[in-house]
């Protein structure tokens, strides 16, 4: 562990399932048989140890295990943590409302009970995290804490890489004092499951560097492998992700990632026979919209990013024990060839943006949002138009063909640096050319710059900066990460 100190890994955070219970006052309450000395004994342990010590809650009336949420306890809470030594703390979204509005209002009613009670003579002050899955926090995530969660859950690869393609729409809005949340970085369990491949986690180690994210480890480190170690102490990817302009890195060359996992977006693409969709409109499939492999609509964790999934009709989701209201749908106008399509979470409407990805957005009437299910009537199956789209376009669970990207991002010094990711089956050469580079420098081409690969810490030659960078040949789910130094010979 002292390696891992040494590098910068400060905090030891516990999740969800510490708590336990409220007293009569609103205190919290560790679980007793898990935290017999209660909280301020877990943040002496952690001190001792050279770590300082965060914890988990959530803005609902409860945690996603069931636990007691902050709801109405924000003071109490913020209170006890900081009495305790606490300096961070991860606030949760399950059991509150969607509505983005009040998820704000309930941030910054924590935040500011968070910075009233390490205010105290003595305190120390607190990094606030927010856990919202969703990329509607980017925008005003700064105003509400240090970092903000812009993604789901990546507990396999195929979420890995939804919030590497979150992180390339947000990188505006990331910057010193608070940071877009890309998640954890995956390894193996303590009991040993590797939730995702040695590989990629380098991938994501280096993505995660380039997009200036907050660098969490959500696995055993007594029994990581070699490689892992090696990758998460390397000085010069660290120096990356750390770097002081704290400007975060943008794809400069490819489109989204995603779709090459099990949970596909859903988009907007050129009608065909394969877009089939069914209004299940009785039963237990009420309201959900599906095709005829078991495959529905989704409102992935209660955000806004709608995905294709299993049709659950068991199980409880993100939103309640007994409630699929993410996975239910209503046809809303007088006429269904011109209608918007309504979530059940609340009234919000399926909204394709620029790029055809499919969100949701407060429904407004506009023609953006406007739809021609009429050849659902009646249980029959058929396709979904959009009618914002004058050259014809269909609701769709295609995947997208992009499977190598090239990010860039500048550096304090003057540098920049380049990662390229392969996320396809068979190994790809790619090529920053000088547009690409360009791009990202803004440097004259007539200057000379070296490379340099800070994965194998290793200097690699020198280029002409007009001439863009030598391609790399990568395998399936791997990068590589590159630091350019412009030179005056």
């Amino acid at each position: 562990m002292q390696g891992f100190l040494a590098a910068g890994y400060h905090f030891a955070n516990m999740d969800d399932g510490w708590a336990g219970s409220r007293a009569a006052n609103g205190t919290i309450i560790p679980d007793p048989k898990m935290f017999p000395g209660g909280l301020r004994a877990f943040v002496q342990a952690m001190n001792s140890r050279g770590f300082r010590a965060g914890v988990y809650t959530d803005r609902g009336t409860k945690t996603c295990g069931g636990r007691p949420g902050s709801e109405g306890f924000e003071t109490n809470d913020a209170q006890a943590y900081v009495a305790a030594g606490v300096e961070y703390v991860k606030e949760d979204s399950c059991y509150a409302s969607a509505d983005h509005l009040v998820a704000y209002r309930q941030y910054a009613t924590m935040r500011d009970a968070l910075k009233n009670a390490s205010s105290a003579p003595g305190a120390k002050p607190v990094f606030f995290s927010l856990c919202g899955w969703s990329t509607w926090y980017g925008p005003v995530g700064a105003a509400l804490g240090n970092s903000w969660r812009i993604g789901r859950d990546d507990t396999d690869w195929s979420n890995v890489l939804v919030n590497i393609d979150a992180a390339a729409q947000l990188a505006q809005d990331s910057g010193p004092g608070g940071w877009n949340d890309p998640c954890l970085l995956l390894g193996a369990t303590d009991r040993g499951n590797e939730l995702v491949t040695e590989q990629q986690s380098v991938t994501q180690f280096l993505m995660w560097a380039m997009v200036a994210a907050p660098l969490l480890l959500s696995q055993s480190i007594t029994n990581m492998t070699l490689l892992r170690e090696q990758t998460y102490l390397n000085p010069e990817i660290i120096a990356i992700n750390q770097d002081r302009l704290g400007r975060a890195g943008q794809r400069v060359v490819g489109g989204p990632l995603t779709g090459n996992g099990a949970d596909p977006p859903a988009r907007v693409a050129a009608c065909s026979m394969a877009q089939q969709w069914t209004l299940f409109e009785s039963g237990a499939k009420a309201g959900y919209i599906g095709t005829s492999g078991n495959v529905c609509l989704n409102v992935d964790n209660c955000g806004t990013s709608v995905i294709g999934y299993e049709c659950l009709t068991a199980g409880g989701t993100c939103c309640g024990p007994s409630c699929y209201k993410n996975l239910q749908w209503h046809i809303k106008g007088a006429d269904a060839s011109s209608a918007s399509i309504v979530s059940g979470l609340d009234e919000y409407c399926l909204t394709p943006g620029q790029d055809g990805t499919i969100t949701l957005a407060p429904c407004d009437g506009s023609a953006q949002q406007l739809w021609d299910a009429s050849a659902l009537a009646g249980g029959a199956s058929g396709p979904i138009k959009w009618l914002g789209s004058p050259g014809g376009a269909c609701l769709s669970l295609d995947a997208p063909s992009t499977t190598t990207n090239i990010w860039g991002r500048r550096l304090a010094n003057g540098d920049a640096a380049v990662a390229f990711i392969n996320v396809g089956p068979a190994a790809a050469s790619i090529a920053c050319d000088s547009d690409c580079l360009a791009e990202i420098t803004g440097w004259n081409p007539s200057l000379n710059a070296t490379i340099r690969d800070v994965v194998a810490r290793s200097s690699t030659g020198k280029i002409l900066v007009g001439s863009g960078l030598p391609s790399v040949t990568l395998g399936p789910d791997e990068a590589a990460l590159w630091r350019i130094s412009p030179t005056l010979d």
